[in-house]
């Protein structure tokens, strides 16, 4: 059970029982969701897809990936405004064969990824992830979606989520040009 709540697919709470995580719950969403506006409340964005494809991996997102060249990913750039402001251009890898329903969608109307939300329709559990945060510049297609001038400082998040089996369910790098707003790392 410890172990269970650890991973978030439980909650405990004294004298009432143990409840199971609903995964597509604000709950869950809100473990992945560290963008937040100047009161400290969770910054709400919206994203809209801007290219979605699928082919072998690249070397770096097998690497990333836990996954030979060979398997297949599908990428994704999404680009997220709040307050009329684009502030987040993200660029998304996931291995086709856990979620195969993102595959085949390239030149449609594509579908507003949430990695919980498909997650879930596939029968994918996810466990936890990792972040790495860096400066970075802005440069080429990054700079042109957020509106800056090449060189501006931005924020880099670099995320890979894994299954509750550890196994590499999504790698995302996002540049953020935050203006007023925060990313808050809880402690616990």
């Amino acid at each position: 059970l410890d172990w269970m709540e650890e991973a978030k697919l439980i909650s405990r709470q004294q004298g009432r029982g143990t409840f199971v995580t609903d995964p597509a719950s604000k709950e869950s969403t809100r473990r992945f969701n560290r963008l937040r506006d100047a009161s400290g409340a969770i910054l709400r964005v919206d994203a809209h897809m801007i290219a979605i494809s699928t082919s072998p991996a690249s070397k770096t997102e097998a690497a990333r990936l836990d996954m030979g060249p060979e398997q297949r990913v599908t990428r994704m750039s999404k680009l997220a405004s709040a307050q009329g402001r684009p502030i987040l251009f993200e660029q998304i890898a996931v291995p086709t064969d856990l979620f195969p329903m993102l595959a085949g969608n390239e030149g449609a109307e594509s579908p507003c990824y949430d990695l919980l939300e498909f997650a879930q329709r596939s029968g994918v559990l996810i466990g936890r992830g990792d972040e790495r945060i860096s400066i970075g510049v802005a440069e080429g297609e990054v700079a042109s979606h957020l509106g800056v001038s090449p060189g501006t400082p931005l924020l880099v998040l670099d995320r890979t989520i894994r299954t509750i089996e550890n196994r590499p369910a999504e790698w995302r790098v996002a540049w953020c040009n935050l203006g007023p707003h925060h990313y808050l790392a809880e402690l616990s």
